[in-house]
């Protein structure tokens, strides 16, 4: 989890989280999934947008920027999932915060 907070703006795949824990594959799933409740990739996304979240709260940052700076391809893959995740639009979300 270390690993995935210091680069979660940087793609990492499962075989380099296996790695570092020293686990299989599906070992590192199972254990990741008991400990954390979610597998890797929704936990990595959850957070990048808790990350995003606290951007669009506490900085003028434009949301193409914030999408780029917690890991996300382009600001419509931002814009997507964070409406998926959070309810709303990232812009909504700044509005309302």
């Amino acid at each position: 989890m270390e690993k995935i907070d210091e680069d979660f703006a940087v793609d990492i795949s499962l075989s380099q989280l296996a790695d570092i824990a020293g686990l299989s594959i599906p070992h590192f799933c199972r254990a990741f999934r008991q400990t954390t409740g979610l597998p890797p990739y929704p936990f990595v996304i959850q957070r990048r947008i808790d990350r995003s979240k606290e951007y669009l709260r506490h900085s003028d940052m434009s949301v193409t920027d914030i999408a780029l700076a917690c890991g996300f391809s382009s600001s419509s893959h931002f814009a997507n999932t964070f409406r998926r995740e959070a309810g709303l639009s990232p812009l909504a979300y700044r509005r309302a915060t």
